[in-house]
Formats: structure tokens, C-alpha cells, sequence
């Protein structure tokens, strides 16, 4: 094997040579990049306007943010509400003075549940057109298709209570293919097709064919926004029917979504086993997690260290010193001998109740406390 690395546009003849056309050009060995029509590869809709692309940082609104996460071929990697004050949460400006008004309600409302509520509890209220940060690689080729695909939600007719995001959000996607060399007034959109960004439900049949499972559940837009990044997973929704509404201004992370679900068995299982652990929000993933776990029948093998070892180790270490604030996994503590607290105790019994876990995990904790207790004594 030998392997070439093409990592940059490269000049020929004083201009720039995209990557879609080197790579073109590398597809069909008896064209010469110098006499390369690249006008010509640039109206392809075909994967070879993938390899020309941008990585971008982006503020834009949660809703916003689910269009590039629901088209599943970017790259992204996001800010979190464990590095952001989501109490400061910002709105974008052209929200009018009636709707902020009501978010100034949301947010006095979360201050007073953060007193008392787990952030994982009181960010459910957080509204979906509050201002996210994240970074994004995204081929040219999905950037016309998602300027197609706003275009058509602007044509419609539908949407008009979000016309000015949807303009912004255009105007913004055209930015950034000009600057790649694919300004909108050179490209026929009508040879490229208007992606299916948002599928939506065709039936609610369910259950397992074969090595696949196919599960329809109503979750929360929280949910719904984890989901669509297991790209093992193909998803249909009613996110279109949602966004058709005017109430859709005022929808925040605990906001109702139908969802159907496709995958393997195997990548069923994957999931269950990731968020079926002590430090998932188990209350969030519920609806889905109890679904399948009866449908294949998984009992006590649904936990991710159900071989004895714990894949995050490091995320269930922070709960112990305090630096995330829920509390530690009981099994976590067992199979590292951690020492624990009356308050890690209280905690644990906490979350067990408030998340309605199953029973199991009550045994857990009172067997880790014991053995606390007991290596307590003897250290004494």
C-alpha cells in the first residue's frame, strides 16, 4: 500500500485547484487539472464536492444546531452546559420584546430550581432558540444541500414565524460555499436535490426483524438531539410537523418529539449499555432504554460494566471530588474500593429515587455502604 496525502488546495496556473477537483482529476487519470473544467465538477451533485469543505465555528440557536447534526455526514464537537453558565443563556436578536419577556421568565424560574434541582434537572427548561457554540467540518456539497433545503422551508409559506432565522441562517450557509469558490449566482441549484434533512415518520410499526429493531417512542427534544448523533442509527421524526407551529419559538430541552428508531441489535445494545450507567441521565433516556430493553430481553447484561471493569472511569472519578456536582456510582466505588462519605451515601440514595431506577441499584448502594462502614471501623 501507499497512501498520498492531499490535505490542501494546490495552484495551477496562478489559481486554486479545489480538492474536488484534484480528486476529480484522480478519478479520471487522462484529465489534466490544467485544463480541468472546474466549473463543470462544481454543479455535481456527487461525493466529490465532499472532499471541499470548511471547518467552522458556529453560534447559532439549539434548533438551528439540529439541522447540521440531522443531515449525519459533518464532523462536531460542542460546547457543553457543563462549561457554560446556562442560567446566562442568550436569545438570538430578532426574537421580539413579547417573546423575551417570557424567556426572562424561564430564566428567573431556572435560577430558583438551580437552589434547590441537579443542572441535568433544571436544564430541561432551557429553550431550544437559546445561542449554542460549536465547531463543525462540512463538505460544500451539504452546505448547497442545506441552502437548498432552507430555501424550500422559506418558499413554503409554513414557516414564516421563523423567516428571519431561516434568511440569517441562508445568507450565513452562502458566506461560507462563496468563500470555498461556490457563490450561490454560479451554481444550478436544480442540479443538486433538496436534501431529506429532517425524515419524517411514515408509520409507528415496531419491533425486530432479523438483526435489526425498530422502536417508536415520544422522547424530549434533549433526547432527540443525543440520539441523532449515533450515526448507526437512522431516525424519523416529526421535527417538520414541530417546526410548522408557532410554539416552536417557545419549545425548550423537556419539549415533546415523536421519534422512530432503526438500528442493528448490536448497536441497540451499545447504546442501552452507555446509558443505562450511573452517570447517564437516566430519566432522560428512559422511555427508549425500558422500550428495548424488553424487546431483547437484556436483564442485568444492559450495564456497561457488566465485564467487571468501568469505561468511564474518569467521568465517574469527577462525582467523587466534587468537580461534577451528581452523585458517585455505587458499582463504580465498589469495584475501585473508593472511600466514601455519609454525604456520597445521601446522594446516591437520592438520585435512585429521583431518577426511578431499578432495584438492583438500591442493593448496590447498600452494599457499598456497608463495606464503607466496615472499612471505616477499621481503620479506627
Amino acid at each position: 500500500m501507499k497512501i498520498h496525502i492531499v490535505n490542501e488546495h494546490k495552484k495551477h496556473n496562478q489559481t486554486l485547484a479545489h480538492l474536488s477537483s484534484i480528486a476529480w482529476v484522480n478519478s479520471r487519470p487522462a484529465e489534466d487539472i490544467d485544463t480541468l473544467d472546474h466549473e463543470m465538477v462544481k454543479q455535481l451533485d456527487l461525493p466529490v464536492n465532499e472532499f471541499t469543505g470548511a471547518f467552522l465555528f458556529v453560534q447559532s440557536t439549539i434548533l438551528e444546531r439540529e439541522f447540521f447534526t440531522s443531515m449525519r455526514n459533518h464532523v462536531m464537537w460542542a460546547q457543553t452546559s457543563r462549561v457554560q453558565n446556562i442560567l446566562e443563556f442568550k436569545m438570538p436578536e430578532w426574537i421580539g420584546d413579547y417573546e423575551n419577556e417570557y424567556f426572562q421568565l424561564v430564566r428567573n424560574e431556572m435560577i430558583e430550581s438551580s437552589k434547590t434541582e441537579r443542572q441535568d434537572d433544571f436544564r430541561m427548561s432551557l429553550p431550544i432558540m437559546s445561542i449554542t457554540k460549536y465547531n463543525l467540518r462540512i463538505s460544500v456539497r451539504e452546505i448547497i444541500h442545506i441552502i437548498s433545503f432552507l430555501r424550500s422551508m422559506q418558499e413554503s409559506g409554513d414557516y414564516n414565524h421563523l423567516k428571519i432565522m431561516i434568511s440569517e441562517f441562508i445568507s450565513e450557509m452562502e458566506m461560507v460555499a462563496s468563500s470555498l469558490g461556490y457563490p450561490s449566482e454560479a451554481i444550478d441549484y436544480s442540479k443538486f436535490k433538496k436534501a431529506d434533512i429532517f425524515r419524517e415518520i411514515e408509520n409507528n410499526e415496531e419491533g425486530t426483524i432479523g438483526d435489526v429493531i425498530v422502536v417508536s417512542a415520544s422522547i424530549s427534544f434533549s433526547l432527540r438531539a443525543q440520539l441523532i448523533r449515533h450515526r448507526g442509527i437512522l431516525i424519523q421524526d416529526n421535527m417538520m410537523s414541530m417546526m410548522k407551529n408557532n410554539s416552536i419559538i417557545f419549545a425548550n430541552q423537556s419539549t415533546i418529539f415523536d421519534v422512530k428508531i432503526i438500528c442493528s441489535k448490536k448497536d441497540a445494545i451499545q447504546i442501552i449499555r452507555n446509558r443505562s450507567c450511573w452517570v447517564a441521565q437516566y430519566n432522560l433516556w428512559s422511555p427508549l432504554i425500558n422500550k428495548i430493553e424488553n424487546m431483547l430481553n437484556l436483564g442485568s447484561s444492559s450495564l456497561p460494566c457488566h465485564d467487571g471493569s468501568c469505561p468511564f472511569e474518569k467521568d465517574a472519578e469527577l462525582r467523587l471530588t466534587q468537580k461534577d456536582p451528581n452523585a458517585p456510582c455505587p458499582i463504580h466505588a465498589r469495584i475501585t474500593g473508593a472511600k466514601l462519605k455519609e454525604s456520597h451515601i445521601h446522594e446516591m440514595t437520592m438520585q435512585w429515587k429521583k431518577d426511578e431506577r431499578p432495584m438492583f441499584w438500591r442493593s448496590e448502594i447498600m452494599a457499598v455502604s456497608e463495606a464503607n462502614f466496615q472499612k471505616s471501623n477499621k481503620e479506627l
